[in-house]
């Protein structure tokens, strides 16, 4: 593969800073992040001087055999009063809150857009995860960015709620991670899949309906590697609805109303395995009617306190979403 992988502590990690920086710069240079100022390289430089600072602050770069950086992970001991994990109160499991400087804050996972899907991401976190004292791992990741979820779930991780790390940050999704031998293991080939996680996932369904990000054809085939065969199809009594600092919708409940959507069919298992991960645990995955008096499986949403009304619409995601929301499936392999 050409990589090679160093360590760093927190003094000796000034030596690299400026390429740590660079690299963040580049990966979040695309909508909806560039011009947002909390992803900004002055103050991503802020944070990770103060990180650098931390007790047990750690980094792990890979670099290509010419010396390019390429991809990094950072984290430290978490403080157990940071105000973001101390907001989740009693969400986090009793073990986490007994874990007095026992939890490793995975902070941040990097690589560069023209390296991903080798499985360089895996790698980093697995290396800094086997080098760790700490028995247990905690990190946060952007709500809305359903492909990172689904690598972290792959990995073991657990969601313990949302937070924001700062008034003017996006929201994030707490997650943690209780380690075992068979999930830290940096030679295991592939990803790591559940085979129904949250029990929701427990035979192949012949169909699904989707009406949401499912219906581009370049998610599909970023998440399968192909597109199955497709058909539009309709849901009455059901609305696919906006949510709450997301760029995907929830289907929901409304008599008044017809969802419309496509019909995927010839799904594999593994396929299934692929789209239920990717899934957020808030969905629930049921049999619903469609108007053509199909049954069909389809992701219900379940959190109503992040449903707003309208109607989602897929033209205005394809527009202003899409290419940021694709490119996400090459920055978290």
């Amino acid at each position: 593969m050409g990589w090679r992988l160093q360590r760093y502590d927190g003094v000796s990690a000034e030596t690299v800073a400026d390429d740590l920086i660079d690299v963040y710069s580049r990966v979040y240079s695309v909508p909806p992040y560039r011009g947002d100022p909390f992803f900004s390289a002055t103050a991503y430089a802020e944070r990770l001087h103060d990180a650098r600072a931390m007790p047990g602050f750690e980094a792990v770069t890979a670099r290509q055999d010419d010396g390019t950086l390429i991809g990094y992970v950072h984290g430290v001991t978490l403080p157990t009063d940071r105000p973001w994990w101390t907001s989740l109160a009693d969400r986090r499991p009793a073990a986490l809150l007994a874990a007095d400087r026992d939890i490793f804050w995975l902070r941040e996972l990097m690589v560069l857009p023209d390296h991903t899907n080798r499985g360089l991401g895996r790698l980093l976190h697995h290396t800094i995860n086997d080098g760790r004292r700490e028995h247990h791992t905690a990190l946060t990741c952007i709500a809305g960015n359903e492909p990172a979820h689904s690598a972290y779930q792959r990995w073991g991780y657990t969601i313990t709620g949302p937070i924001r790390h700062h008034p003017t940050s996006p929201l994030y999704d707490a997650m943690y991670l209780s380690k075992q031998a068979d999930t830290m293991n940096p030679a295991t080939p592939g990803p790591i899949h559940t085979p129904s996680r949250n029990g929701r996932l427990t035979g192949t369904p012949a169909t699904l309906f989707a009406y949401g990000t499912l219906q581009h054809p370049d998610v599909l085939h970023g998440l399968l590697g192909r597109i199955p065969p497709t058909t539009p199809a309709t849901a009455p009594g059901w609305r696919a609805a906006p949510l709450r600092d997301r760029v995907y919708p929830g289907l929901v409940p409304d008599p008044t109303t017809t969802a419309p959507g496509l019909l995927i069919t010839n799904l594999t298992p593994q396929d299934w395995r692929t789209l239920d991960d990717f899934e957020h645990p808030a969905y629930d995955l049921r049999p619903i009617t469609l108007t053509n008096g199909l049954t069909a499986a389809a992701y219900i949403w379940t959190s109503p306190d992040t449903t707003l009304p309208g109607t989602w619409s897929l033209p205005a995601f394809q527009q202003h979403h899409a290419t940021a929301y694709i490119r996400r499936f090459q920055r978290n392999d």
